[in-house]
Parts: C-alpha cells; structure tokens; sequence
C-alpha cells in the first residue's frame, strides 16, 4: 500500500510510479542472492550465474529511466552508476575466473573511476532527455494531435513526470492527461499519475474524483487499481469539505496570500 500511495511520501527511493521501486528492490535481491549461490559453486555455474547478473544490471539501467524514473535525479544518475559499474564488473569477474586469475586492489580504483564516469554520463544523458521531453510537449501543445508522438504507456508516463519536473504548461493545465486517458483508458498508471499528482493540491478535489470514476468505468483491475481508488477515498474524506471551520478558515487565508503573490 505505501509503495502505490497516491501522495508523495518523503522516501530515500521515492517513485512516482511504483513499478519503478518494485524493480529495484526485486534487482537487488535476486542480484545478491544469486551471487552469493555463484561465490560457493563450481566454475560452470559461477560462470552461468554470473552472466545472469550481468543481464539483470543491464536490464535495470533501463528501468531506472522508465515510467518516470526516481522523483529525484541525483539518485537516478547514482543506481544507474551503480548498475552500470556492477556489470563491467561482473564481466571482469567472468574474465578472472575463465583465465583463474585473482583481482588486485587496482580493480576497485578503476571501479571508482568508472561509477564517477558513469555519473557524468548519466548526468548528460538526463539533460539531454529532459530537453527532449520538452520538445514533445511543446508540439503537444501546438496541436493535440500530437500525441501520437508519444507511442506507448511507459513513455507517457515518463512524459508526464519529466513534463512536471519542469513546470511545463501542458502538464501544469493537467491537458496531457484528458490526452493520455484517451488514448490509454486501460492503463492504470496513467490513472495513478492523474490522482498523485491531482492530490497535491487541496483545490483539485473534482480530479480526483473523476480519476475515481474513471477507473470504475474502465473496469480496472489489480491491486495498483484497487489502493488507487482506496487511497482517493482517503485523500477525499481528509480534504477541506470535512475540516473543521478554524482550519477552513485557516486555507483561505493561506489561498488568498498565495493569489496576492501570484
């Protein structure tokens, strides 16, 4: 239920779609279990294991970009070092244990080396996909009809959160998701997305609910539906129409203030 919330709660690995945590926390598992069983076996095996470790960490390169990635950038541009240095050294370990030779402390340094390469690569790699997420939405919004552009769930999703990361009008005017349900009303993510990050605002109240309804009359299914909605109601019952009439009085204060600023 925490990994699927709907608010965003102030984790070390915070998501905005929760398949992403998912991904990572099951990678890091199946990574050290599966060398931890490769260390005690036979050459053959080690060898074998070994390679699925590699593939799992490439694998997982791609997953940290996908769906929206981390909320924050530093860790992204981090795991996907670390992914990318845990495989070049998983094949090093390949090539020591074919020749049956043993590594030196000069492997660590030169791992070092690489995760910081890693990270300025990754650093470049994020800007230049910020850049071009912008651009998508900048032809989005000059015709709808654009949205074609965008070819598949996943991306839209990764659109729509990169698309806030830079307070992008066609994501601030919440239109890039009456454009995503219309083209993926199956795809529950998108929904998620819609309620997370309608919830941040005490106002959007009427957005959440037709994301609520939205995923009854699509018939939804599945666990990530099922919190979605639970969550909503939650979120619902917690909002201004339930508070008492000092804190009501409180938030107008607060909304009059911040549209005296704006």
């Amino acid at each position: 239920i925490y990994a699927v919330s709907i608010t965003f709660k102030p984790d070390s690995l915070m998501a905005s779609v929760p398949i992403v945590s998912t991904e990572l926390f099951l990678s890091n598992v199946l990574i050290t279990y599966i060398t931890g069983c490769a260390a005690h076996l036979s050459k053959i095996p080690c060898l074998v294991l070994t390679v699925v470790a590699v593939i799992i960490d490439i694998l997982e390169i791609r997953a940290v970009f996908g769906n929206g990635g981390l909320v924050n950038f530093t860790h992204v541009k981090a795991i996907a070092a670390s992914f990318t240095c845990g495989a070049l050294m998983f094949v090093c370990v390949l090539v020591f244990t074919l020749l049956d030779i043993s590594a030196n402390e000069i492997v660590f340094i030169i791992c070092i080396a690489l995760w910081i390469a890693c990270f300025v690569f990754f650093n470049f790699f994020l800007n230049l996909k910020v850049r071009k997420v912008s651009q998508i939405l900048d032809l989005i919004e000059t015709d709808e009809d654009n949205i074609d552009i965008i070819r598949t769930p996943r991306q839209c999703c990764d659109v729509i959160v990169n698309g806030f990361r830079i307070a992008h009008p066609v994501c601030l005017s919440y239109k890039i998701f009456k454009h995503a349900i219309e083209v993926w009303p199956k795809h529950v993510e998108i929904w998620l997305l819609y309620a997370k990050f309608s919830a941040i605002y005490p106002e959007y109240q009427q957005q959440m609910t037709y994301v609520q309804m939205g995923i009854v009359q699509n018939k939804l299914k599945g666990a990530l539906a099922k919190h979605t909605l639970q969550q909503i109601a939650t979120v619902l019952k917690q909002r201004e129409p339930n508070l008492i009439p000092a804190l009501k009085s409180k938030l107008d204060k607060v909304n009059k203030q911040v549209a005296a600023t704006k």
